[in-house]
C-alpha cells in the first residue's frame, strides 16, 4: 500500500493513510497512527479501528472509508475530488500506546462524531454537520445565477 485516501460520510477526502502507518491531513500534518488495526491519536490514546478499508471510532461506528472499503451495513456516499497533498511534516515521538477495546465485528452505522473529534485534532477540510451541499450543475441547469 502506498497511500490510502480516506473519506468522511459526506464523501469529502479528509486524510490519508501513508505507508508509514500514520494518518496525515492533506496539508501534511500527522494526526494518528495505525498499529495492528488499532488507531491511536498522537498522544497514544486508542481512538478507533482500521479494518476492511474503514476507520471507526472505538465503538465500531464509521468515521472514514476508503475507495476499496468493503461493503458494510451502511451506505457510502459518492467521493468528491481529493485536495492536493502537501509535504508531510515530521511525526512526533511515539508515546506509550494505551490498551485497546475489542475490535467490532461489523460496522452498522455512521458515528455522530466528526473525524476530527475522534482523532483528537481539527481537520483542515472537514465538513461541518450543519453544512448543506448543492450541486452547481443543478443550479445552472435551472437557469439560476449563483451569487457570492
Amino acid at each position: 500500500m502506498d497511500q490510502l485516501n480516506l473519506y468522511d460520510k459526506s464523501g469529502g477526502a479528509l486524510v490519508y493513510l501513508n505507508n508509514d502507518n500514520y494518518i496525515y491531513q492533506y496539508g501534511g500534518t500527522p494526526v494518528a497512527s495505525v498499529l495492528d488495526s488499532a488507531v491511536y491519536d498522537l498522544q497514544g490514546n486508542h481512538v478507533g479501528w482500521f479494518f476492511d478499508g474503514w476507520v471507526t471510532d472505538v465503538n465500531g461506528k464509521a468515521i472514514l472509508y476508503s475507495r476499496g472499503s468493503s461493503m458494510q451495513a451502511i451506505p457510502k456516499p459518492g467521493m468528491r475530488p481529493d485536495p492536493p497533498k502537501k509535504e508531510r511534516k515530521p511525526v512526533p515521538a511515539a508515546p506509550e500506546r494505551k490498551p485497546t477495546n475489542t475490535i467490532p465485528a461489523k460496522i452498522t452505522t455512521w458515528s455522530k462524531q466528526a473525524a476530527g473529534d475522534v482523532l483528537g485534532t481539527p481537520m483542515e477540510y472537514e465538513v461541518q454537520p450543519n453544512w448543506q451541499f448543492i450541486d452547481i450543475r443543478d443550479v445552472m441547469m435551472k437557469g439560476h445565477d449563483v451569487k457570492k
